[in-house]
């Protein structure tokens, strides 16, 4: 139903190969890399003492290091090309991954995955091809994973034609986002997932 092509100012998306009819399902994977459970992506501006902080963080760095390193290779090839959320770095990313590893070499390429798992995972998880659909304020599909199911699925929402983009909205839990004024969309679309809406 698709392929994954080049998009004019956006990098790689899924685009329709045939005419896609409204309330299709278009693609169903299971996450590559689940949610962490137990332990979610943490947050500075939880409260709590520092220490404490540190070591839930700590924590979670070495879990999401561990899915990362459990998908098989061909697997890892293709996260390691999805947009990468922190592009040349993160300050306090950076700090952090120093308190579980020296090696600068092995420290980059966790800060990338990290990178790469917080601007592209769903809530229940990062899938592959999934995290290839490219955001729209007025999207024509939806991925409807939910946090405890086995699958991320994509269903059209709107007739899509042959070398149509297909879309999804990054704000599905949102209800109305597309309504929402251009500036509070933009603003939250680049603190969140780190690219300007041109919606």
């Amino acid at each position: 139903m698709y392929e994954v092509k080049h998009i004019e100012g956006k990098g790689l998306g899924l685009v329709a190969i045939k005419n896609i009819s409204k309330g299709s399902l278009i693609l169903k994977e299971t996450p590559q890399m689940p949610r962490i459970k137990g332990v979610e992506a943490p947050n500075p501006k939880v409260e709590g003492s520092i220490e404490a902080q540190e070591k839930a963080l700590q924590i979670w760095i070495k879990k999401l290091v561990s899915l990362f390193n459990e998908m098989n290779l061909a697997d890892q090839e293709e996260y390691m090309k999805l947009h990468n959320n922190f592009g040349d770095g993160n300050l306090f990313w950076i700090r952090m991954i120093n308190t579980v590893e020296n090696d600068r070499k092995k420290a980059d390429k966790i800060l990338k995955i990290i990178g790469i798992y917080c601007g592209n995972n769903f809530r229940n998880g990062l899938s592959i091809k999934i995290s290839r659909l490219n955001h729209s304020c007025k999207p024509n599909a939806v991925n409807s994973s939910a946090v405890n199911s086995e699958f991320n699925e994509v269903w059209a929402i709107r007739n899509i034609k042959a070398g149509q983009e297909i879309t999804i909205s990054y704000k599905e839990g949102e209800g109305l986002f597309g309504l929402w004024t251009t500036q509070n969309r933009q603003e939250i679309l680049l603190q969140n997932w780190g690219f300007a809406c041109k919606c």
